[in-house]
């Protein structure tokens, strides 16, 4: 392709970032990566840093390392687009907003949720305006939206947002369409979060079967459907079946993501979950140990880091390892003051650690503060 079109710079530069982005919409992300960094190059070197190209092939590379977990990366990249595309092209074109809703992404996955709903926000009020309601990247933004509202715990006017989404979805791209599928697991996901279990079974069994179907087995966006089922199964108590789903999706993601994806990271939290309510704590720990040493890494205390560390100190607790637990879940509910879900863990699996150890009056305590 270089010396096809070496003297051709703009049409280089547009094959590389499409072909560069139908491998990342397979999943292929090792592959998609040295082609859109290629098609960035040759923008700069041609047109400048500055340019609308440069932007537009730096743009490509952020949603890339948003799609790969690296979300620090993709925040300085976005902030330069956006800043970009504003002196460019002006603060309502449809590419400053795709932009700014991008970078809600970017924040959302560094766990700064409410930073993440402004930008969300802003550009789903302005593709409304610009492109229309029913556009696919307005039905983006809402669905950026709703997940950012979700790791608030505003989960009735998440519901809402995903449920437009879905719709919209489906009725603009039909029901086989990977953002739809998306949408349909994200809706289970909110349902199952308002403990509406049932109707969430259903939901994620669809996204899975279609997903399987269309994108196939090893697909990210398959293996997240498969996650969320394992996950369901576990909290419905059927700790087999959810075992069985979960080590297909850790086999599966071993062979697509790099060692400490946040999607492997969370795989290997749900299935020492699972083997922990089996009482298989030793099997547990290394699993949850794994996942939390990467996430130290990687971020503060999150939603993900903490239910790692709350599983490794569960496991603990399982094997007469008091000592080492408590700390651990001490640190996990002061850590976790505005994540009501891991706040509440923690202080069950205080009361079952003080309860084990024999030290029946500080369960007492947690289960005073659980009360409240």
């Amino acid at each position: 392709m270089r010396s096809a079109l070496g003297s051709q710079p703009t049409i280089q530069s547009r094959l590389l970032s499409t072909i560069g982005t139908v491998y990342e919409n397979l999943g292929l992300y090792s592959d998609a990566e040295p082609l859109l960094q290629l098609s960035l190059d040759i923008s700069r070197r041609t047109f400048g840093v500055e340019s609308r190209e440069s932007m537009s092939a730096l743009a490509a590379i952020s949603l890339l390392r948003i799609r790969q977990g690296k979300f620090t990366e993709a925040e300085r990249h976005l902030r330069e687009v956006v800043d970009g595309y504003r002196r460019l092209q002006g603060a309502t074109d449809d590419e400053t907003l795709k932009a700014i809703d991008n970078m809600g992404w970017s924040v959302w996955g560094q766990g700064r949720y409410a930073e993440a709903e402004q930008l969300h926000r802003e550009a789903l009020q302005g593709l409304r305006q610009v492109l229309g309601n029913t556009h696919i990247d307005t039905l983006h933004a809402m669905n950026g939206l709703a997940v950012a509202l979700a790791g608030q715990d505003k989960d009735s006017e998440a519901e809402q947002y995903f449920r437009d989404a879905y719709d919209g979805r489906r009725n603009t791209l039909g029901s086989d369409h990977p953002d739809t599928l998306v949408s349909l697991g994200n809706l289970g996901g909110i349902l199952v979060k308002q403990n509406k279990r049932t109707d969430a079974e259903p939901l994620y069994r669809t996204a899975l079967e279609t997903g399987r179907r269309v994108l196939g087995k090893d697909h990210p966006e398959t293996l997240r459907y498969l996650l969320s089922l394992g996950e369901l199964l576990d909290v419905q108590g059927k700790h087999q079946d959810a075992q069985a789903a979960l080590e297909e999706v850790v086999e599966r993601s071993r062979r697509v993501w790099p060692a400490g994806h946040p999607n492997l990271a969370a795989a290997l939290v749900f299935l020492a979950s699972a083997l922990n309510n089996q009482r298989r704590y030793a099997e547990a720990e290394p699993l949850a140990t794994e996942a939390l040493v990467f996430l130290k890494k990687s971020s503060s205390f999150n939603e993900w880091r903490l239910s790692a560390q709350i599983g490794l100190a569960r496991s603990f607790t399982g094997q007469n390892r008091f000592e080492e637990a408590e700390p651990m879940l001490l640190e996990s509910f002061a850590a976790a003051k505005d994540l009501r879900e891991q706040r509440e863990d923690s202080a069950k699996r205080l009361i079952e650690l003080y309860e084990a150890w024999g030290k029946s009056d500080q369960a007492a305590t947690w289960h005073a503060k659980l009360a409240k």
